[in-house]
């Protein structure tokens, strides 16, 4: 017999949490979909790039080197896309 008493909500493991946006790789960059702020974003290949290497743990420096390996980038530009990427896709940047 179950016990009706105290329902518990019933959890998925493909749930999001709220503070964590579903990230998907397209063949042209990707899609981040936030459910805090109910929107998703399509993310251009570098962008894309930034946010997979940034949500597998790489730090900024090692991020720089993904992309000035891969984009013809000097490595200060590589450093400012990265920071401008990263403070978009918190919502700490009105841009």
């Amino acid at each position: 017999m179950t016990d009706l008493s105290d329902p518990q909500p019933e959890t998925s493991s493909t749930e999001t949490s709220s503070t964590d946006p579903v990230f998907r790789r397209l063949v042209d960059g990707g899609l981040l979909y936030d459910a805090d702020r109910e929107c998703i974003h399509h993310l251009n290949e570098t962008v894309a790039l930034i946010c997979e290497h940034w949500r597998n743990g790489l730090v900024e420096e090692e991020i720089v080197k993904v992309l000035t390996s891969r984009f013809e980038v000097e490595d200060e530009a590589a450093r400012e896309q990265i920071r401008l990427a990263l403070k978009q896709l918190d919502g700490t940047d009105s841009a």
